[in-house]
């Protein structure tokens, strides 16, 4: 991260020329706009380093964990142990009593709940629904491990890295 400070200034410098080059009016000086983006830019890559870094320093749980919940997310964010045993991840295809496992662990970590749905007359049934199937998957991985000396060197580096 501590190199991200200079790519500030050259991102800048590429917004500054990239404005000249669509033909608007600019300065001879690089002006507020153009740092502006740059600051968000840098900060989009700082956002993503973490988030790779944070995915090759997740074990073969989380791992599974996060494949399950982003196939989940494709799926709607709702899904029964049905619904994984039959086209779910191959891992689970069949293998009624894993499917269950791999999901009560997931409502262990509080990543999404059991709900009550009917399909028509007789007993509900019930489906695990993803509690923040909107954003990514969903689980959150620390990042401590990360050194954060560049732009944003207040963090604590406690924060949590979505992956």
């Amino acid at each position: 991260f501590s190199k991200m400070r200079g790519y500030v200034a050259r991102m800048a410098l590429v917004m500054h020329f990239a404005g000249w080059a669509a033909g608007e009016d600019v300065a001879d000086e690089i002006d507020v706009p153009s740092i502006e983006s740059a600051v968000a830019i840098i900060e989009f890559f700082k956002h993503e380093a973490r988030r790779v870094y944070a995915m090759l320093d997740e074990g073969e749980d989380d791992r599974e964990q996060r494949r399950l919940v982003e196939w989940m997310t494709d799926k709607g964010g709702e899904v029964s142990v049905r619904d994984l045993t039959t086209s779910g991840p191959r891992l689970y295809r069949s293998d009624h009593p894993a499917a269950k496992a791999a999901l009560d662990a997931l409502a262990e970590a509080g990543v999404g709940e059991w709900s009550p749905y009917s399909s028509g007359p007789g007993r509900p049934s019930l489906k695990f629904r993803l509690l923040d199937g909107s954003s990514g998957s969903g689980i959150k991985t620390p990042a401590s491990d990360i050194s954060d000396n560049g732009i944003d060197s207040a963090s604590s580096g406690d924060e949590f890295v979505e992956v």
